[in-house]
């Protein structure tokens, strides 16, 4: 009952997408703001906590994603444990339902059934208090297809969508493995694949953002780079928070590029 009173009222950001678009300028803007500043600094890591924590045992160890964004393993530990009475639950529906992402609302059923909502919460309640921010505000891409059951967990949660043209895109992309092939294969993508896929993700976070149950703002990378101060000031009312200059991301900052 606690931890559903602190999931009712508690307003995380969710930046969900697209890849390869300036998620992660939009991720260290707002973690600039003085709301969601976590006190062990600024953290660009992404948890990809949907998927992992799908498993009936979170991984653990300290490359784990999940223990990164948390930053603490000791509270990851107690985490840990704090969802082993959801074990026999968990593993009863799995059992039945082992593969349903085909469906995403089959999937949404079979995960609520599972109780994948009280673990999310309880993994990010525990991780906002580890890093020590007012307010937590987390960016995984892939998330985009797991609003709905991010919303169950959270539903006062906010969530950013930010959208680049297709071609600098997936020009990004084939940069990225150009630099570094070994830890970026995923992204050596084919056109073709890519075109679909950002179809696809487009239009599901344009139709969600449509319907205001789902709280989720969508905003173009050419704004936020081009008209940067008004764009900001959006982002911001779309989370309830007042604007503040940090976030323009004007200062260099010791290990990041410049804004320019």
């Amino acid at each position: 009952m606690r931890r559903a009173g602190q999931g009712l009222f508690a307003e995380p950001v969710f930046i969900v997408g697209e890849a390869r678009s300036g998620t992660s300028l939009l991720y260290r803007s707002l973690q600039n703001h003085s709301a969601f500043k976590p006190r062990v600094g600024i953290k660009l890591g992404e948890s990809h906590a949907v998927e992992l924590l799908a498993s009936i045992v979170p991984p653990d160890g300290p490359d784990n994603p999940l223990v990164q964004f948390m930053t603490d393993e000791r509270r990851y530990a107690e985490f840990v444990d704090d969802i082993a009475q959801l074990r026999r639950r968990r593993e009863f529906v799995r059992r039945r339902f082992p593969d349903t992402r085909q469906n995403r609302w089959v999937w949404l059923a079979v995960s609520l059934a599972a109780g994948d909502h009280l673990v999310i919460r309880r993994y990010f309640i525990m991780a906002a208090d580890a890093r020590g921010a007012e307010r937590l505000v987390e960016k995984t891409p892939q998330h985009l297809r797991s609003v709905p059951l991010l919303q169950v967990a959270f539903p006062r949660a906010r969530f950013l969508y930010i959208v680049r043209h297709p071609v600098d895109t997936l020009s990004s992309y084939l940069r990225r493995f150009q630099v570094d092939p070994d830890k970026s294969r995923w992204a050596n993508i084919d056109p073709q694949v890519f075109c679909e896929q950002w179809k696809t993700n487009t239009g599901t976070a344009l139709q969600m953002a449509r319907h205001r149950s789902f709280r989720l703002l969508v905003l173009r990378y050419e704004d936020f780079t081009q008209q940067t101060e008004p764009t900001v000031r959006r982002v911001l009312a779309h989370v309830g928070e007042a604007f503040e200059e940090d976030c323009l991301l004007t200062r260099h900052e010791e290990g990041m590029k410049s804004w320019r």
